[in-house]
């Protein structure tokens, strides 16, 4: 696994978790899959033009979920997480400012669609600001991503 990619998704979660991986928590991070299943994915870094349509049905329930948090709908995940309201607002300054989003998004292929194994926050702001025309005129058409899919 890349350095960068580590660090994105795993060096942080590794001081407050703990290696090797074990517990519900990691089993969330995992998608409750085996070290071998992500062992075994190739990974890229690309510029990707991401959208709501494109990744997996878990991840869109995921997605929803926030949105609806942010939006002032509290719900169990939103609870759970307890900051996405202020990490929403930090996402929002930085792509408006920027055009992009802060870091890469990590995902990973299932069939045919994507999923999200890290950037659920950053995806949800940039998919809420996408259906506002005036605000997607600002965003860059494309977003930094890491890639995973089976070799």
């Amino acid at each position: 696994m890349n350095e960068e990619l580590f660090t994105l998704w795993l060096d942080g979660r590794i001081r407050v978790l703990g290696w090797p991986p074990h517990g519900s928590r990691w089993d969330g991070i995992f998608w409750n899959k085996p070290i071998s299943f992500w062992q075994n994915l190739k990974w890229e870094k690309k510029e990707l033009k991401l959208t709501f349509q494109m990744v997996g049905p878990k991840s869109q329930k995921i997605i929803y979920n926030l949105m609806r948090g942010i939006g002032g709908q509290p719900n169990a995940l939103t609870s759970f997480i307890g900051n996405s309201g202020k990490r929403a607002i930090s996402i929002y300054r930085y792509l408006k400012e920027t055009g992009k989003l802060p870091n890469s998004i990590i995902l990973f292929s299932n069939d045919s669609l994507l999923e999200v194994a890290d950037g659920f926050h950053r995806l949800t702001v940039l998919f809420m600001l996408q259906e506002d025309i005036d605000e997607a005129t600002t965003m860059s058409e494309t977003q930094s991503a890491w890639l995973g899919s089976m070799q």
